[in-house]
């Protein structure tokens, strides 16, 4: 029995033409905007392109904050990475008592709004001493453990336990068995892990926002914010270009890491 397919219409090309366009306009204006010298805000194209808006990135502590960005996020993600490999391995093996509570109360952690830890970690901060120290925002942002947990998990049980068998035969004891088996077989999930996670660490605001009063000390984000109206009124050529340079290390990132978060995202609800 063959199955005909449906050629699709005229109207359905000019729905996805529309729609596609529409979706690649904001961007469109962003660019155009970049180069613009004498950008107002308006949609239109330049009279003249220029790069004056991102030389005016490096009059300021850009560079700082890219650096700033870069530790938090890959420190961040490096952290939970690390952390989640090692401790879904056992919700994935061992059957232990509370195993599904502590479970469902991850996944409860992940409804509740990170905003709701603010006010408890900011007073810790003070009495701590911690203000204005970076490490209270990578603390902030470890509120990624248990989505890491969780996808790791899926990935270790689609994994059949006839490796570790096998290995087990071969002589391999358990850190063995992880390294060399378990963990490549699941560098895909990995990579889905430290993306995301790093994703929230470079777009991290609220926490350094509050907790950082230093320049010095700030993300790409708080960077960005503090940048309105810092020629005068909004220049919105400016923040187009200070846009541009912090959505790049993000795309290289992904681009190095597309086939392994593609493959990634498509197992991590397969379970052996």
């Amino acid at each position: 029995m063959s199955i005909k397919k449906k050629k699709p219409s005229a109207l359905s090309f000019s729905a996805l033409i529309a729609m596609a366009l529409l979706w690649l306009s904001p961007f469109t204006w962003l660019v155009f905007t970049a180069f613009d010298p004498a950008a107002t805000g308006a949609f239109a194209l330049p009279d003249s392109l220029s790069l004056i808006n991102f030389a005016r990135i490096f009059e300021v502590d850009s560079l700082k904050w890219i650096v700033n960005s870069l530790i938090i996020g890959a420190g961040t993600a490096t952290v939970v990475l690390v952390v989640t490999m090692l401790a879904a391995y056992p919700f994935s093996r061992l059957n232990f008592p509370g195993k599904d509570s502590i479970l469902w109360g991850l996944v409860l952690i992940r409804i509740i709004p990170a905003s709701a830890f603010i006010l408890p970690l900011y007073l810790l901060s003070v009495k701590l001493g911690l203000l204005n120290h970076t490490g209270v925002i990578l603390a902030g942002s470890l509120l990624n453990l248990p989505f890491g947990l969780l996808l790791m998990k899926n990935f270790y049980d689609s994994i059949p336990r006839t490796y570790e068998e096998a290995a087990c035969i071969d002589g391999a004891g358990m850190w063995g068995t992880l390294i060399r088996i378990i963990f490549p077989a699941c560098r895909s999930g990995a990579a889905v892990v430290w993306f995301q996670t790093f994703m929230t660490g470079w777009g991290t605001f609220m926490l350094p926002l509050i907790f950082l009063r230093k320049p010095t000390q700030w993300p790409m984000a708080v960077g960005l914010y503090s940048s309105f109206g810092l020629y005068g009124d909004v220049n919105y050529g400016f923040l187009s270009a200070f846009s541009i340079l912090y959505a790049l290390p993000p795309i290289i990132i992904y681009l190095r890491l597309r086939n392994n978060l593609s493959s990634g995202l498509a197992g991590a609800g397969i379970k052996g």
